[in-house]
């Protein structure tokens, strides 16, 4: 009997961990997006100063999502799975244009 509670909790604790891991991804790469949004705002404006502080927290929100955006995990909503993809994207091309910028200067 108590083997049965143990394997039904053990389900019960993982089903939530998933649930929690899927929302937090969902609420990082929303806020990733829009400060992609930010980003591409600063720079139209020219604002180096918000441009900065907005590669900073792209950075962090990447580093943090980065098992579902280098790995390739599947996600199992068809917008996250899209928004996991324009940002991985995104990321790649700031990162080849951050190495230009270095050899050019």
């Amino acid at each position: 009997m108590t083997e049965k509670q143990f394997a039904e909790d053990c389900t019960k604790n993982e089903e939530t961990k998933q649930k929690n891991t899927r929302i937090f991804q969902i609420i990082t790469m929303t806020a990733l997006a829009l400060f992609w949004v930010g980003y591409f705002y600063a720079l139209y404006r020219g604002n180096d100063r918000n441009m900065s502080n907005y590669s900073i927290m792209i950075l962090a929100l990447t580093l943090i999502n980065s098992d579902i955006l280098f790995v390739g995990r599947k996600t199992e909503h068809r917008i996250l799975k899209i928004l996991v993809e324009l940002n991985a994207m995104l990321v790649f091309i700031c990162a080849v244009i951050t190495i230009i910028q270095v050899i050019v200067k």
